[in-house]
């Protein structure tokens, strides 16, 4: 099994949510951390975990970013953290050239 951790130079966590079905809100997370264990033989038994720090949303308007409140579509309840775990169901054939 190769684990692989996110580079964080090149990785983007970005959203975009309605606003009163007017506008679209869109905006990023800046603290982004994970890794992804792959393994080669069995696709199957590979999985991936990932987190993002809630605080470090950023939609380019600092007054939203600040006051919105803990249950919106942009903070999570405890304004800490999100993490997912993502796990592979099916094998995936690659061929080489």
């Amino acid at each position: 099994m190769t684990t692989w951790k996110i580079d964080t130079a090149h990785t983007q966590v970005n959203f975009s949510a309605k606003h009163m079905m007017v506008t679209t809100v869109r905006g990023t997370f800046h603290d982004v951390q994970g890794t992804l264990e792959l393994d080669e033989t069995d696709p199957t038994r590979s999985r991936g975990e990932f987190h993002v720090e809630t605080q470090s949303v950023d939609t380019n308007f600092g007054a939203r970013d600040t006051h919105a409140p803990p249950t919106s579509s942009t903070r999570s309840a405890t304004r800490g953290s999100a993490s997912s775990r993502p796990r592979f169901s099916r094998s995936v054939t690659t061929s080489s050239r």
